[in-house]
């Protein structure tokens, strides 16, 4: 992005990398479905003891909030309003990654996919 021409290039790469990025998060509205939907069933409750694991799932719409905003400063320009006022870097950049690596740390350690694993084969007949 140092010459003009690539400068213009690389912001439409950045741009179509964030809208597939916002695309491809659709799996975050399947989660909030999923565990509305199954949250009624008492084998759900059963099988899965923490709930973790889906919740670890539903609060990386952190990082959905984070692509949105990054998408609106690129379609913006470089001399956009949210590029030109540092505060929205921290707001909505810095504070929801720092949000969603803390709920992935703390979400791997109490909804651990192997212990769910284990929970369902200890299930079988």
């Amino acid at each position: 992005m140092a010459t003009v021409n690539g400068r213009t290039t690389g912001s439409n790469l950045i741009t179509a990398g964030l809208v597939i990025q916002i695309v491809f998060s659709g799996f975050i509205i399947n989660e909030f479905r999923f565990s509305y939907s199954v949250a009624r069933f008492a084998f759900y409750r059963h099988i899965s003891k923490n709930g973790g694991l889906n919740l670890t799932l539903m609060l990386s719409i952190l990082i959905m909030v984070r692509s949105i905003v990054r998408l609106v400063e690129f379609v913006e320009g470089y001399d956009g309003f949210i590029i030109s006022h540092e505060y929205f870097i921290y707001v909505f950049d810095a504070v929801p990654m720092l949000l969603a690596a803390i709920v992935f740390i703390v979400g791997s350690f109490f909804g651990n996919i192997f212990t769910t694993i284990t929970e369902c084969q200890s299930l079988k007949p």
